[in-house]
């Protein structure tokens, strides 16, 4: 709810209570990164999106966030291994969609 209102702050800070109380648990931690890139913060969000990986290592919006990242973060080629992994992947229709749409228009 406080990252579709563009809270981005207030919703870093739920996820980093969640993953105090839930450390081996790959959502907060996943949706942590995401509240980062969306404050253009890619840098910070790849680290979270490795943290996630290891424990949800075939989580597929995972990988396509963490190329994402890897890819504002400068760092071209490991946001392909990413994407790459991404595509191997099961991802719900909207992630698929959305995968389509980065491969379109960054290759």
């Amino acid at each position: 709810m406080l990252m579709s209102a563009a809270r981005y702050d207030a919703a870093i800070e739920k996820f980093g209570e969640a993953n105090t109380k839930g450390p081996h648990f790959a959502d907060p931690l996943e949706m942590w990164g995401e509240a980062l890139m969306a404050k253009n913060r890619a840098d910070l969000a790849r680290d979270k999106f490795e943290e996630a990986d290891r424990y949800a290592p075939n989580w597929g919006r995972l990988h396509l966030k963490w190329g994402e990242a890897l890819f504002y973060a400068g760092e071209k080629d490991e946001s392909k291994k990413q994407i790459a992994i991404a595509t191997g992947l099961d991802l719900p229709s909207a992630d698929k969609s959305e995968l389509e749409s980065w491969m379109k228009s960054h290759g």
